[in-house]
């Protein structure tokens, strides 16, 4: 929590690939430090943030975040992402979501997705850490398609 898209620039400058980040509205804001990093890399990075903000912190219990209060697009143009959108439905996102895929490489896009909250208590990942780091390492040297050229939106 808190370092998904620190984590997203991290494989995008180091694979050059085209990466999709899928974060929450209060790990987004926990880890204000991971906008700003795609400044700091020497190779432009493709990356795609899309924070899915529900205004509650669901993985501890549904308290409301202070998403009201800090405005996350704001604060991603702040930190110099390159195109930021605000996205409402599943048809925009779908429409944004293309734009980004196909957009032209070293971009930074953060698709900020307004979302009702669950009620419900989130689900837990049942693999240990050294399990999922052996599955995303053999991911990466799979020599997998990049999103934009295999994925369908």
């Amino acid at each position: 929590m808190g370092l998904a898209s620190s984590i997203g620039v991290g494989i995008a400058a180091t694979t050059g690939r085209e990466v999709v980040v899928v974060d929450g509205d209060g790990s987004a804001l926990m880890g204000l430090n991971g906008l700003l990093l795609h400044e700091d890399v020497e190779a432009p990075v493709h990356l795609v943030h899309v924070v899915l903000d529900d205004g509650e912190y669901d993985s501890t219990g549904g308290q409301p975040g202070p998403g009201s209060v800090h405005r996350l697009p704001d604060l991603a143009r702040a930190a110099g992402y390159s195109e930021v959108h605000q996205v409402a439905t599943i048809d925009d996102l779908s429409h944004v979501l293309r734009l980004a895929l196909t957009a032209p490489p070293g971009r930074v896009w953060m698709l900020h997705c307004t979302v009702e909250p669950a009620h419900a208590a989130p689900p837990r990942i049942e693999l240990d850490l050294p399990e999922i780091f052996e599955r995303l390492r053999e991911y990466l040297s799979s020599g997998q398609p990049q999103l934009g050229t295999g994925v369908r939106v």
